[in-house]
């Protein structure tokens, strides 16, 4: 079952390989080569200078192409891009949780 706070997403896609995915195109596509460090699945990711309001956009079209949906603007706010795994938390439903 989708919890209110995220959005229904494709049930074949598993948070770990959700996160996998964000933490190497982040590491390899958004981080230039000796300005931060390598981020990881907790990585505070404006406050590490790993994303700034540029970087960000590649970023939303990424999850948007990996997970095939249409982020919507009002899902578009910092809390739900602090980290990757808060990324992973907000775009994937609990499903471990048993709820049905």
């Amino acid at each position: 079952m989708t919890r209110p706070d995220t959005l229904p997403l494709p049930a074949r896609l598993a948070r770990d390989d959700f996160e996998r995915r964000l933490t190497d195109f982040v590491n390899r596509t958004l981080l230039k080569p000796d300005s931060v460090p390598a981020v990881d699945a907790e990585t505070l990711l404006f406050e590490s200078g790993a994303i700034d309001s540029l970087r960000i956009l590649d970023l939303l079209a990424f999850i948007e192409k990996t997970l095939g949906v249409k982020i919507p603007d009002r899902a578009v706010r910092l809390q739900n891009f602090r980290s990757i795994r808060v990324i992973a938390r907000f775009f994937l439903a609990e499903e471990s949780n048993g709820a049905t």
